[in-house]
């Protein structure tokens, strides 16, 4: 478990693609998964996107 003021700062620290090979959203109901480093390559992130399909709510 990591306290507010260290998620605040993971938040906030800037980060770069792991890769150079650009990203594409994803279509409804597909998943993107994409690493990222911080700019000192110390930490690394992922970042998630799924678009939804809102027609169905």
């Amino acid at each position: 478990m990591i306290t507010q003021s260290e998620a605040d700062a993971l938040f906030v620290m800037l980060k770069k693609p792991k890769s150079s090979n650009p990203l594409a959203f994803p279509h409804v109901g597909v998943k993107l998964l994409a690493e990222f480093v911080s700019v000192d390559g110390r930490k690394a992130f992922l970042l998630s996107i799924n678009i939804g399909d809102d027609s169905k709510l």
